[in-house]
């Protein structure tokens, strides 16, 4: 659908591939000819992308909304990347405000659950940080904080391409969805790539 989250993480996962090398993060010279390389390439596929979009949304029904109308006309610079509808009522930027004044006036949280509770407020939060503050207070979300930055660390650590690209990414959609956790394809990713990390620190060690 375009959205402005799945672009952005898209492109996160561009630049992770961008400096891999089997597997491992690579950083020398060479990341300069293959970053080049692969923004050109991008361009070239968002100028044909820009031209197709009236053709496009012709014949793709997921195109054919009002939302998603108005996130191509963010694309192409007709609007705003932050619209009128992100902070009006309901929007993400009136979410936020409201929730983070919520979590101003009770640092430690009002209970499990309660950030999709539509008697306590009228929407979730789309934000996983901001939910686990109101569900856990404070101390929860240092402890969802904390689990990021330790997997940023281990994948820096390691020079693991795919351990540092999946906590970014948990840390970019933390922003944008307070879904997250109860997301079978993240749980089952998350179980593999820890399978996979610790099954290669057992090797190295025995």
């Amino acid at each position: 659908t375009l959205s402005r989250s799945g672009l952005l993480l898209y492109t996160t996962i561009i630049l992770f591939s961008i400096l891999s090398n089997n597997n491992t993060l690579y950083l020398n010279a060479n990341i300069n000819r293959r970053f080049f390389k692969t923004v050109s390439i991008i361009f070239i596929f968002g100028i044909f992308f820009y031209s197709m979009i009236g053709f496009l949304v012709e014949i793709v029904p997921a195109f054919q909304t009002e939302t998603v109308a108005d996130r191509i006309d963010q694309l192409s610079g007709k609007k705003s990347l932050v619209a009128e509808t992100d902070q009006g009522e309901g929007g993400r930027l009136y979410l936020m405000r409201n929730y983070i004044e919520l979590v101003l006036e009770n640092p430690l949280g009002y209970g499990t659950g309660m950030s999709s509770n539509r008697d306590f407020y009228h929407a979730a939060t789309h934000n996983l940080f901001l939910r686990f503050f109101i569900d856990f207070g404070i101390l929860g979300f240092f402890t969802l904080f904390l689990f990021i930055l330790r997997g940023i660390k281990i994948g820096l650590k390691e020079k693991n391409i795919y351990y540092l690209n999946f906590f970014s990414l948990i840390f970019l959609s933390s922003f944008f969805t307070n879904t997250l956790v109860e997301n079978r394809t993240f749980i089952i990713a998350l179980a593999i790539i820890n399978v996979l990390y610790l099954k290669k620190i057992n090797y190295e060690n025995f």
